[in-house]
Formats: structure tokens, sequence, C-alpha cells
């Protein structure tokens, strides 16, 4: 049932982005129907097609909100509590726990095709912007960005990859040799290795 009238108010559609999100995070990408999303939105069945032409169109607004929420949640707040390598760690697990709904839709709608080939923009771009955060990370840390930039990686997949599964006995091996690498560069600038 598309709509060519679809409302572009600004704020009126962060806010239905916002309900419809919610309710896939709830939900799931595949049982959440087009009736659901209009209940969201607090309107009569089908009244989701004021704000998105398809179904398919809320699927990847959504999906690129996912990420925006994400990167903003965990990776930028990170740095922002980069100063104590402690308070960041317990930071990010009790995050990703937080958030752990909206990474699962995400990786739901990027493991389908017909999405994922809308969602490779998005995800190249944030892709980009990784680069950016390890030197960032490195710069707090006072090391260079080949020594940072591999922990970085690893604390990145291995959180998504938590978030995901909730492996968290898997997960910890990881966080916990990223976050032993990022306190000894933090106390000196030195790795693990220049250390011994």
């Amino acid at each position: 049932m598309p709509n060519s009238n679809v409302i572009n108010d600004g704020e009126k559609r962060a806010k239905a982005i916002a309900a419809c999100l919610d309710q896939f995070c709830n939900k799931g990408l595949y049982e959440t129907t087009s009736r659901d999303l209009s209940k969201a939105l607090k309107l009569q069945s089908g009244g989701m097609y004021q704000y998105f032409k398809t179904k398919d169109e809320a699927v990847i607004v959504c999906a690129e909100e996912a990420a925006f929420l994400l990167e903003k949640y965990l990776v930028k707040e990170a740095i922002r509590e980069i100063q104590d390598i402690d308070t960041m760690f317990d930071g990010l697990m009790n995050r990703a726990d937080k958030l752990s709904h909206m990474m699962q839709f995400l990786a739901q709608v990027c493991c389908v095709p017909k999405y994922r080939k809308k969602m490779e923009p998005v995800l190249s771009r944030l892709t980009q912007r990784y680069k950016n955060y390890a030197c960032q990370f490195a710069e707090h840390l006072n090391c260079s960005l080949d020594e940072v930039e591999p922990y970085f990686y690893i604390c990145v997949t291995t959180i998504s990859d938590y978030m995901v599964f909730g492996e968290k006995d898997t997960a910890l091996p990881q966080i916990n040799l990223a976050k032993q690498f990022f306190k000894n560069c933090s106390n000196g600038g030195k790795s693990s290795h220049e250390s011994k």
C-alpha cells in the first residue's frame, strides 16, 4: 500500500522513526507487521503509510537510525569516558546490554539481501568513521594508531557479537585483552609488549 503523500515534517517523522524502531527492536524484524507499526504510531491500520511509502522503507529508515544510535551510545560515549578505562569498559558493557535488541534488529536487516544492499552506503560511511575513532583513541591514550587500531576493532567486533549472540563468556577474554592494552597505553603510553 505505497503512499506518495508521506509526512516529511522533521520532528513528527523523527518521532515516528523512534516509535517504529522501538517496535522493531521489541518484536523483531520478521514478527513486526505494518499493523504493529501503525499501532506503535497510535494510528489505525495502515496509518504507518503517512510516514513511510512502504514497510521496506520503514525497515531501512529504522535500521539507519539504529546504526546512528549504536554509534552514538557505544563508540562516542566510549571516547568520552576514555580517561578512565575501567569506567569506559563498564559503561560500554552496560550500554551493550541495554542496546542489544537494537543491534539484533540491525543484524537481522543486514542479513536480508534486499535490505543489505540498501544499507551498504550507511555501513560504508560508518566503517570510514571507525578509522577516525581509532585515531581519537590513539590520541587520547598517547599511543600510535598502528598499536591501537587492532584493539579498537577487537572491541567493535566483540561488542557487536556479544550484543547479537549474548555470549558474555566468549566476549570477556577479548574485552579484557583490549582493556589491558588500553590501560597499559594510558599508563605511560606503552603497549604490553614494550612494558615487558
